[in-house]
């Protein structure tokens, strides 16, 4: 900032685009990377449902590319199929937890070999959260399960036309009799486990199972052998090569005329493939919730002071205003600028003035303490601090003492005569009491603060003004504190 001269809140922004590029904090690289990377459809819609960030797998599902989605709303990418993506995001946003649904579509990424081919997509919505608890947008996995569930319904299908068959392949049979002693197991058991057929396994084979699984086996076992009801139980299994694999189970009684249970048919399947794939499924689902709140926080914070950004002002400013409003509770918002900021930049580089501000910020952070404030970086070398349920005094007091905190801060990059480093402060306070209860449009208490600014500015710098009622137009009705207060 050039000694004497104010810079306007409106070109801010403007300021803050023409500093040096930082380059990109190394969790957000990582993060982008695992999520470009990931084998599943990721992507993230705000409340508008409108695509954030769109993963390459996901554009792929749909013949697309990232690009295509990013920045568009689901009616603008995909119209055929909006109402039905919309209409489960909305149960998802209701529920306020994960909400899954099956979809099937024909040949959605437009594969002009399989023009009819259906494909069945395991779609998993997810609201996600900002740092306040506050739902923000949707995370969304899609999950082609077209083989998996052709294979499931093809199993179905075979069960039900071959209930009472010993071989239902591919699964491995077996046959127990009505007080549920084993007395058939197929030689492919025997295989697959290594362990011989005889009567000692027919007597006792949920031994065979894993320690962990065994008592849990042989209640349910029991429990349907005395209900007579079917017999469906996943567990471990040890086979060949000494390795631990998931295994189903299940088995249905064949009854006689008189519903007499004469026999019991099963069949034993290997899940373990499925079983690994559905635990993968759920760490990325995990996986993408968490990389969805570390965006959020990212998005949400400036990654130089830590401490909220602009963006995160202009969401909560006109929301706390309305509260204020509603509730009849004053609210105070502060402006704070370094003073000389750009001759320390000039004189001493970017790198001792990143260290400026983040001290600064880090003396702001301390002055405000309770956790309804909000401390944040307004950009450049300007600060702003959100206080509800603040009048007056307290904006003085809470002002003077960031003012004052700044003031005895020390920094070893500058020259001894430099290494003190000042704020002018200027408030703003909102009293819907005071004011008649009359709403206040959120540029006019911005433009009051900045106006008391620039009048600490031109009363010498390293001061604190205070606008004793930011709806009264009036000038007379501001008051300097001075030093000391």
């Amino acid at each position: 900032m050039i000694p004497g001269q104010d810079i306007p809140a409106s070109h801010l922004g403007a300021q803050a685009a023409g500093e040096e590029s930082l380059p990109m904090d190394p969790r957000l690289a990582g993060i982008q990377g695992v999520f470009h990377a990931a084998p599943v459809g990721l992507c993230t819609v705000d409340l508008n449902f409108r695509y954030i960030i769109v993963n390459e797998c996901f554009a792929r599902m749909y013949g697309k590319v990232p690009a295509d989605f990013t920045g568009r709303t689901v009616q603008d990418v995909l119209p055929d199929a909006a109402l039905q993506i919309l209409a489960h995001y909305e149960d998802a946003l209701h529920a306020e937890t994960a909400v899954a649904r099956e979809i099937t579509l024909v040949n959605p990424a437009g594969d002009p070999s399989t023009p009819n081919a259906e494909v069945i997509y395991l779609r998993t919505a997810q609201p996600v959260r900002d740092a306040s608890g506050n739902i923000f947008g949707i995370a969304v996995a899609l999950l082609d399960i077209t083989a998996r569930r052709r294979m499931e319904n093809a199993l179905r299908e075979s069960e039900e036309n071959l209930r009472y068959t010993i071989e239902l392949s591919p699964h491995i049979p077996w046959t127990a009799d009505a007080r549920g002693r084993m007395n058939f197991m197929s030689p492919r058991w025997h295989q697959v486990t290594g362990v011989p057929p005889g009567p000692a396994y027919h007597d006792n084979w949920t031994a065979g199972a894993h320690p962990e699984d065994q008592a849990r086996v042989l209640e349910l076992w029991s429990a349907a052998v005395a209900r007579g009801e079917s017999f469906d139980c996943d567990y471990r299994v040890r086979c060949a090569g000494d390795q631990w694999r998931w295994h189903r189970g299940r088995a249905s009684p064949r009854r006689n005329a008189q519903n007499e249970i004469v026999q019991w048919y099963g069949t034993v399947e290997d899940i373990h493939d499925r079983k690994v794939a559905e635990a993968e499924l759920t760490a990325k689902t995990q996986r993408l919730q968490e990389v969805s709140e570390e965006l959020a926080c990212l998005a949400r914070e400036d990654h130089l002071t830590g401490l909220a950004n602009r963006r995160t002002f202009d969401d909560i400013f006109g929301k706390e205003l309305e509260r204020a409003h509603a509730f009849l509770q004053p609210l105070v918002l502060i402006l704070a600028d370094i003073d000389h900021f750009k001759r320390y930049n000039d004189t001493y580089g970017h790198p001792a003035g990143d260290e400026v501000l983040r001290g600064v910020a880090g003396a702001i952070k301390q002055a405000v303490r309770r956790p309804g404030d909000y401390a944040i970086r307004f950009g450049g070398e300007e600060f702003a601090l959100i206080l509800p349920n603040t009048g007056a005094t307290g904006a003085a007091l809470i002002a003077e003492r960031v003012r004052s905190a700044v003031e005895k801060l020390r920094f070893s990059t500058l020259s001894p005569e430099a290494s003190a480093i000042t704020i002018s402060v200027g408030a703003a306070v909102f009293d819907p009491v005071k004011n008649g209860d009359a709403a206040l449009p959120e540029g006019r208490l911005i433009g009051e603060a900045d106006k008391a600014l620039y009048e600490a500015k031109r009363s010498g710098r390293n001061c604190v003004v205070v606008a004793a009622k930011a709806s009264e137009e009036s000038a007379a009705n501001e008051s300097k504190v001075p030093v000391g207060v």
